[in-house]
């Protein structure tokens, strides 16, 4: 059996690049117009940007992450893992009697079986949809979790000096951030279907 599983995912990386920028572009926003103080932006400092922002990247997805299991953030942040549909559960059902020795079933709840599968599926997608979804899910959840972080800056600003672009731009930020809400369940679904989907046609050609 060769396994297609790539420990450099371009996809990925290029999601953490894209965060990164993003929340790089949104403190600039923050210091230059709400704080009125001047940055430089030439060549040279657009290059350190870009380091910035890749490493950036990787902080807001660890952030993310560390916000679903903080009690007061886990409605905003928390994955989802648990909320299977009847054809899901009855696909999750017969992977836990296919894949999981009897001795571990009973330790292995729904979200812990479809982790399973999603890893068998993965190192078995020949196609690369799972890395797809999976890359834009991790992609928009961290814009998402920029984008709240600024909606707060932005209600702090508007309580401590309103005025109308100041409410203009809080606006325009909550919309980016059920945009991004919104992106981030829907790629949630194309992966969580597409794993079980995948799951049944790979586990058949494997008998």
């Amino acid at each position: 059996m060769q396994y297609n599983f790539s420990k450099f995912n371009l996809y990925d990386q290029i999601g953490y690049l894209v965060v990164g920028a993003y929340a790089i572009l949104v403190v600039y926003l923050n210091v230059v117009y709400i704080l009125s103080i001047s940055l430089p932006f030439d060549i040279s400092v657009l290059i350190v940007y870009f380091i910035i922002s890749y490493i950036l990247g990787h902080v807001i997805q660890g952030s993310v992450n560390l916000a679903g299991k903080i009690p007061i953030l886990k409605f905003f942040f928390k994955e989802n893992k648990k909320d299977f549909n009847s054809y899901e559960k009855a696909v999750l059902k017969k992977a836990r009697s296919l894949i999981i020795d009897d001795e571990i079933q009973e330790h292995c709840d729904e979200s812990k079986v479809w982790s399973i599968c999603n890893l068998f599926v993965l190192l078995r997608d020949t196609t690369g949809q799972i890395q797809v979804f999976n890359s834009n899910y991790g992609l928009y959840r961290g814009l998402y979790f920029t984008s709240f972080v600024q909606v707060v800056f932005m209600l702090l600003v508007l309580f401590w000096q309103f005025s109308q672009n100041n409410f203009l731009l809080t606006l325009f930020f909550i919309f980016l951030l059920f945009v991004f809400l919104n992106r981030a369940n829907r790629f949630w679904g194309y992966l969580r279907v597409k794993t079980l989907d995948l799951f049944l046609v790979l586990y058949q050609d494997k008998k």
